[in-house]
């Protein structure tokens, strides 16, 4: 399915959304970030937009990064924190305001 430019420009602004909620699931490392974003919204992201994103996040103490030595490779995990779980929770709320605005509702 081809996906329209309104489409890709609306994910990347709900990308700390979408983050929060992968790592919600289960820590990632970023490459399957990557994967994750691509098979659920059907749009590839590269490192350069997803990087600077996980830094900000780690920043504002939504996620927490550990590295994994356990693998062939070493890879850096993000973990969400309960700051984050509570800043997904209102972004949620935010993003169902801004739908029901949308549709006017």
């Amino acid at each position: 399915m081809l996906m329209s430019d309104f489409y890709k420009k609306t994910l990347r602004s709900l990308l700390d959304a979408v983050i929060l909620e992968a790592i919600g699931e289960k820590p990632n490392h970023g490459y399957s970030l990557i994967l994750y974003i691509k098979d659920r919204f059907g749009t590839l992201i590269g490192p350069s937009t997803l990087y600077p994103v996980l830094n900000e996040l780690e920043k504002q103490g939504y996620v927490v990064s550990k590295w994994n030595f356990e693998d062939s490779r070493p890879q850096k995990k993000y973990y969400i924190t309960d700051r984050g779980r509570s800043a997904l929770k209102n972004m949620r709320l935010d993003i169902e305001i801004l739908t029901a605005h949308v549709r006017g509702v």
